[in-house]
């Protein structure tokens, strides 16, 4: 019934999942719930008693928590916490979370998401404040790099929502946390494995720059380019980086697995047959991780994965800035989650050589752009006014610039923008687009 309910729920059909879901904790809470476990745990104390079995009582609660299955049931009581929120019971998936948190803690099993859930919960209806202490409780139990990466970011949400100064140290925190994660990790995960981790994970740092830019300290911009150098482009770049290190390898059976994985990946566009469509996945995930998780051969893509803003910094001339060009969104904050709402702003995110901190210029709201045809864009002035105008300053002295570009901007050729004395901007200086920044670091 459980199962049941988080399949309707994940087809979206929220008042079925509640159902099943009803009548599920209806039969756990009659039959082998909590309750009965507690009252069976007393029995079997007073039985082993009169028959002078020398048993003690934490002996007889851990037998009667495996006959009785405690564990599935405290997950059964988190999966019912997330169906009634998303059915709009929230007091129901309240009671659930808590009930599962007091069990967990009474089998001296307390784990962490479910502190994370209870909390999240709360940050869902303004509930900000009390949201913390739970956040703090499941931080301080987590153990795996997963759970790390999910909590660290949750908390610094919370505080940012809450105006607090200790939003800024926890950001910090949780970027390191996730930056950390990516770099030793995504480019040893399957081709599967690598989308939906990216598609967790994927507004997570670009939400903490926000709240980055957001405290304007200039102290704090570091992790802002460290973050984009981490996000931007990563899956494209990560297939581009497996592909070229293996095909320049030498390496004839690495060369031969990537193009029979290759291969089975294009009969799996055409495949019909359910059967076989598992198969050919199952051969290509097999080939995928066996290529993905050699170390040896990976090792100069991993560490590329590792270079912060001072590594570029170190590889420009005093004639040659880098851009990053980076949406940070116009926010329009409100108390919760999901009543946060923004625009989308271009921003100039910038190295040069000597550099103390990267530093960061606004430019326009994407908007702007959105509104320009093909006229407007390369036969007026408006490009340079919109893109290039604003960081003026900082280029003076310049003579190559290095820039990578964003959403948009990626459609737009704006190293050709038409300047006020109608030359393009690519005369007046060498002008380079990169897919990313870090790329420097390798020239």
């Amino acid at each position: 019934l459980s199962n049941c309910a988080l399949i309707e729920s994940s087809l979206g059909n929220y008042y079925m999942a509640k159902l099943f879901v009803d009548v599920a904790l209806k039969y756990l809470r009659q039959g082998i719930g909590y309750n009965s476990s507690k009252k069976l745990t007393n029995t079997l104390s007073e039985l082993a008693s009169t028959a002078n079995i020398n048993l003690n009582d934490e002996d007889i609660s851990e037998q009667t928590n495996r006959m009785l299955q405690i564990r599935p049931y405290i997950q059964i009581l988190s999966n019912a916490a997330i169906i009634y929120e998303k059915a709009g019971f929230w007091n129901d998936a309240v009671l659930c979370i808590k009930e599962s948190i007091k069990i967990s803690e009474e089998i001296n099993e307390p784990y962490s998401l479910n502190y994370n859930n209870l909390a999240t919960l709360y940050l869902s209806q303004s509930k900000v404040k009390e949201s913390l202490a739970y956040f703090e409780k499941a931080i301080s139990i987590c153990k795996t790099e997963y759970e790390k990466n999910e909590l660290w970011f949750n908390y610094a949400l919370a505080l940012w929502l809450s105006n607090s100064n200790q939003c800024v140290e926890v950001a910090a925190q949780a970027s390191k946390y996730i930056t950390e994660s990516i770099a030793n990790n995504f480019s040893f995960l399957s081709q599967d494995e690598k989308y939906n981790y990216y598609e967790h994970f994927e507004q997570y740092l670009p939400f903490l720059n926000l709240m980055f830019y957001e405290n304007k300290g200039q102290n704090q911009y570091g992790y802002i380019y460290n973050n984009i150098l981490t996000t931007k482009g990563l899956l494209l770049r990560t297939a581009n980086g497996v592909k070229n290190t293996i095909l320049s390898s030498g390496n004839e059976n690495a060369i031969n697995d990537y193009n029979r994985m290759i291969l089975l990946r294009q009969q799996m566009t055409n495949e019909r047959d359910s059967i076989q469509l598992i198969k050919l996945r199952e051969e290509s995930e097999k080939l995928d991780k066996r290529l993905s998780r050699s170390a040896a051969e990976y090792g100069a893509f991993i560490k590329s994965n590792n270079v912060k803003w001072q590594d570029i910094c170190k590889t420009l001339k005093d004639d040659e800035i880098a851009i990053e060009f980076y949406n940070i969104p116009i926010i329009y904050k409100n108390d919760t989650i999901q009543k946060i709402g923004g625009e989308p702003r271009y921003c100039a995110v910038f190295l040069k050589r000597g550099f103390n901190n990267p530093q960061i210029i606004p430019l326009c709201k994407e908007s702007e752009l959105e509104e320009l045809d093909f006229e407007d864009l390369y036969n007026s002035h408006i490009t340079y006014k919109l893109i290039w105008e604003p960081i003026k300053s900082a280029l003076a002295g310049i003579n190559t610039i290095y820039f990578s570009a964003d959403r948009k901007l990626h459609q737009i050729g704006i190293e050709y923008a038409l300047l006020p004395n109608n030359n393009r901007i690519d005369e007046k200086y060498n002008i380079y687009r990169e897919l990313l920044t870090a790329n420097l670091w390798q020239i």
